[in-house]
């Protein structure tokens, strides 16, 4: 389970005393452009309600956003993401980065490093 969204932060909503609302993206798309050095990003998410901290249930709304990044610029502040395995700060690692990494992943795919999970 991710790291809870702090107050504060926009994609929260408080509702009662320690029950809230957390946005959160449950898909993404990043159509990469390496001459332009940006990536169309298309995220939608769903609300989820949290009562004590815990994860208590899915509420009704999808949100769609579809904008075009520089990724090269896009990354976080020190502490702000941390890896939810290694525990490392992600500051150092744009979008830039990301999309490296996932260019890797697929190559490492395409030449039979590893299998994908059969669907169940």
């Amino acid at each position: 389970m991710p790291r809870p969204i702090l107050p504060g932060n926009a994609r929260r909503r408080e509702l009662a005393p320690n029950v809230y609302t957390e946005e959160r993206a449950t898909f993404f798309s990043v159509t990469y452009d390496p001459i332009a050095g940006t990536g169309r990003c298309l995220f939608a998410s769903e609300i989820f309600q949290f009562v004590d901290g815990a994860l208590d249930s899915r509420r009704q709304g999808t949100k769609l956003y579809d904008d075009v990044v520089r990724l090269a610029a896009a990354k976080p502040d020190a502490g702000e993401v941390v890896d939810p395995v290694t525990g490392q700060d992600l500051a150092n690692v744009s979008a830039g980065g990301i999309t490296a990494w996932l260019e890797w992943l697929y190559d490492a795919r395409k030449n039979g490093r590893f299998e994908p999970v059969p669907s169940e």
